[in-house]
């Protein structure tokens, strides 16, 4: 049995079955929200980095200036999170202007589930005057100041 490690604990590789169970689900997004804590020392912040209209691809990659290291990130449109809102105080749409967020608990939490439990998503935001598509991330300051699209 294979075991990841989150924050110097064990947690036991999952398969489906444990993920339809509403209690494990819970305990993983209280595991995830206590790890994003530890690791941005209880600051998480959001960052959006807009996609560019007209966007075809099949991945997008992100670059860590200063060291060169890059990321590429599989890009399905038709597996972007939905947002439509009308709420200009939601966490989305605040991101979105500023380009970063600090991040409530409340607001941590319902970025987890509406990512079902991942520190990032691909999303289409739709708020008034904002419309487009924003890799959006939990991230520690150090490595948001560097991000940037390739």
């Amino acid at each position: 049995m294979s075991w990841a490690t989150c924050c110097g604990s064990s947690l036991k590789k999952l398969d489906q079955k444990n993920l339809n169970d509403d209690n494990m689900r819970q305990r993983i997004h209280d595991k995830l929200k206590y790890c994003v804590k530890t690791w941005t020392n209880n600051k998480p912040t959001l960052t959006a980095i807009r996609i560019p209209e007209g966007f075809h691809g099949n991945s997008v990659r992100l670059l860590q200036e200063g060291n060169k290291r890059s990321i590429s990130l599989e890009y399905s449109s038709e597996k972007n999170i939905e947002l439509d809102i009308d709420d200009k105080n939601h966490w989305a749409p605040r991101c979105v202007s500023a380009g970063t967020l600090s991040m409530s608990n409340n607001n941590l939490d319902d970025f987890l589930n509406k990512t079902k439990n991942a520190t990032f998503a691909l999303f289409t935001v739709k708020v008034k005057e904002i419309r487009g598509i924003y890799m959006m991330a939990i991230l520690n300051d150090m490595v948001y100041r560097k991000l940037r699209l390739a």
